[in-house]
């Protein structure tokens, strides 16, 4: 069974950094808030909420194990943002190559609002999604 890690926030947003490259070439989150996935005594993923603007901000997720994708964890992770900080919008952004990401953001309801050319470190380009609280089934 997962369970949800809140404490030791900036051990997860460092464990989140180490695994996302974009975030550790921007120089970290800055200020942000992270909740870890625990299965079995070792983390397997992190969700840093970073880029707050009051009614949007922006969700990044670094895994190491697909066992997180559960859905108790999915209404967790969205209360958050929704229900606590009262968001109207989540912002996520990925690499357009990234086809995991992707199909991720794509499978949880997320929806792809554009592209980025050269917004990466690398060159790259980024691709943005948006989930409206409206459009939100993880939370009631």
């Amino acid at each position: 069974m997962i369970r949800l890690v809140f404490e030791n926030q900036d051990g997860l947003q460092q464990w989140a950094e180490d695994r996302l490259p974009e975030a550790k070439g921007a120089g970290g989150f800055g200020r942000c808030a992270s909740i870890g996935m625990d299965l079995d005594g070792a983390l397997i993923g992190v969700v840093v909420f970073h880029n707050y603007r009051k009614c949007d901000i922006e969700m990044s997720i670094a895994t190491e194990n697909p066992r997180w994708i559960q859905r108790g964890v999915l209404r967790a992770l969205f209360h958050y943002p929704f229900v606590q900080l009262g968001c109207a919008r989540v912002t996520a952004v990925c690499s357009v190559d990234s086809n995991r990401a992707i199909k991720l953001m794509s499978g949880i309801g997320f929806k792809q609002e554009g592209a980025h050319p050269k917004a990466r470190i690398d060159g790259a380009t980024s691709v943005s999604y948006g989930l409206l609280k409206e459009d939100c089934r993880w939370i009631a």
